[in-house]
């Protein structure tokens, strides 16, 4: 009987140890130091933000949850966005990492219809400028997101699109940080 309980307590440390060493392994990790310059931004954040969805459409105004966090590894960080719209929340997840062999951030957005965006992110200071071609009304369109932090705890953003020549401002918003992580 004492070899029974031995051999269960021995398998149960066994079966908790690939949890156990992946915690350890993200405690002890380091992201790129590329990826550092994110580091602030990690944390939870409430967003407002006003929409024109098209050129002439009036204004809608909607607020948003963003977690931002480190993957287990930290080579990766992940910003899981909750808009909280009254017909249905929309949920989507960016994830940013830094490719040392082109020596630039790759960005990938992802809906939970299965929609990918790749973004491209350049800074200017405490300016960060995002590229990224949405689908609107069955065609790709130019999208600019200009996101300045003002404070380690507030950005300020805004977001121009461009299609068939004419350029609007679709969004613009205030992000402020209500914890960190």
């Amino acid at each position: 009987m004492g070899t029974r309980i031995i051999f269960t307590i021995l398998t149960a440390i066994l079966l908790q140890a690939p949890a156990i060493f992946a915690e350890d392994a993200g405690a002890e990790a380091k992201p790129p130091p590329e990826l550092e310059r994110f580091a602030s931004m990690i944390g939870v954040w409430d967003t407002v933000t006003s929409y024109r969805f098209s050129p002439d459409a009036a204004i809608y105004e909607e607020r948003s949850v963003e977690t931002i966090q480190w993957s287990v590894n930290r080579q990766f960080m992940i910003s899981d966005q909750l808009a909280e719209r009254a017909e249905q929340p929309n949920n989507k997840l960016v994830i940013t990492s830094w490719d040392s062999t082109n020596k630039e951030y790759k960005m990938v957005d992802l809906s939970p219809t299965g929609e990918v965006v790749n973004l491209s992110i350049t800074f200017d200071g405490d300016i960060r400028r995002i590229l990224y071609y949405p689908r609107v009304a069955g065609r790709l369109v130019r999208a600019e997101l200009t996101i300045e932090t003002t404070s380690p705890a507030e950005s300020r953003f805004r977001c121009d699109f461009m299609d068939q020549g004419e350029t609007w401002r679709f969004a613009e918003g205030i992000s402020k940080k209500r914890r960190a992580e």
